[in-house]
């Protein structure tokens, strides 16, 4: 007899991460597919629903949870836009529990990760932690008195949109300049090494590499290519003064770093260390701990996942009562 688990997916700008979880709070299942968000609604639509049949072969399925890279309202689980997806007015709970005949439950992307590191992670047993997502955008969640804390309208910590700056690397697809994530992104940091690149017509390392991406770049760094060293520098420099100001909302304890971006922490996180002390106000007092998230890029699916297990399994509970 297959154990009860949850499917658990992370719909990301670049990849589609499926997990299935379970009581161990083990990954029993994995499988990435490629988002490619410009073929429409619809055929992302079609990639969740094959996920979805193939991660039931894995387990007896109660119920799916799904990161999305957008404002989910905690009450009623409605996605009203996806920006970085091109969404608008899709009713994506509908069209899934319709085809896949599971309850479905939404999560914003980054809380759906935050979660996933506080119940098996990197903010486990943390009273006041921040987790911030790095990959095609910027996302973070946030724990206040050991519990995730999505807001209102489930934006609580959609620090991707907060402005820093006049302008970005690129115009954010919300509309306005100057956004966080056009500054800090895996996306910012590839749009940032290509306008320099054209500006001085460099034949170096990096320039032998189009087309490149934000891991190459940060390969580069690592192995002490000057070139992608001071792309890298001014980065962390544009990610310091955000973390300064996330460290003056909320003054957390530990903040973790996930997404795309992170698998490279070991190289940029003691560098950020540097600079955001010296962003700090009230140097006195302790900073607070910046590391990985422990469970990787899969930190936003096994979220979902767990969320939708212990939603799922505490309502068939209650039912049973009855």
């Amino acid at each position: 007899m297959k154990a009860k688990a949850a499917i658990g997916i992370d719909i990301g700008g670049t990849t589609i991460d499926a997990v299935v979880v379970g009581r161990s709070k083990r990954v029993l299942w994995h499988e990435r597919v490629q988002t490619e968000a410009e073929q429409g609604y619809n055929a992302v639509k079609d990639k969740l629903l094959e996920l979805i049949r193939r991660a039931q072969e894995a387990a007896d399925i109660n119920g799916i949870g799904i990161g999305i890279p957008g404002p989910v309202d905690p009450t009623s689980g409605k996605v009203s836009e996806v920006v970085n997806l091109g969404w608008a007015a899709v009713d994506l709970s509908k069209d899934l529990k319709k085809a896949a005949g599971f309850d479905v439950l939404f999560m914003n992307d980054a809380s759906a990760a935050t979660y996933g590191e506080h119940v098996s992670g990197a903010l486990k047993g943390i009273d006041r932690g921040v987790l911030i997502t790095l990959g095609t955008g910027v996302g973070g969640g946030v724990i206040l008195g050991g519990k995730l804390y999505e807001g209102q309208h489930g934006l609580a910590m959609e620090i991707g949109h907060m402005t820093i700056s006049d302008t970005g690397m690129y115009r954010c697809a919300c509309g306005r300049n100057g956004c966080f994530e056009t500054l800090t992104s895996a996306t910012a940091l590839v749009a940032d090494a290509h306008n320099r690149l054209t500006a001085q017509g460099s034949s170096g390392w990096l320039a032998a590499r189009v087309p490149f991406d934000a891991k190459i770049i940060m390969d580069g760094a690592e192995s002490g290519d000057p070139f992608c060293e001071n792309v890298v520098h001014d980065w962390l420099q544009r990610l310091a003064v955000g973390v300064h100001n996330i460290r003056m909302l909320y003054d957390p304890e530990v903040i973790v770093f996930g997404g795309g971006l992170s698998g490279a922490g070991d190289y940029w996180l003691p560098r950020l260390e540097v600079m955001a002390l010296h962003q700090a106000n009230f140097k006195a007092i302790s900073q607070p701990k910046l590391k990985k998230a422990q469970l990787g890029n899969l930190a936003g699916a096994c979220g979902a996942g767990f969320k939708a297990y212990n939603t799922f399994t505490k309502n068939e509970e209650v039912k049973n009562k009855f």
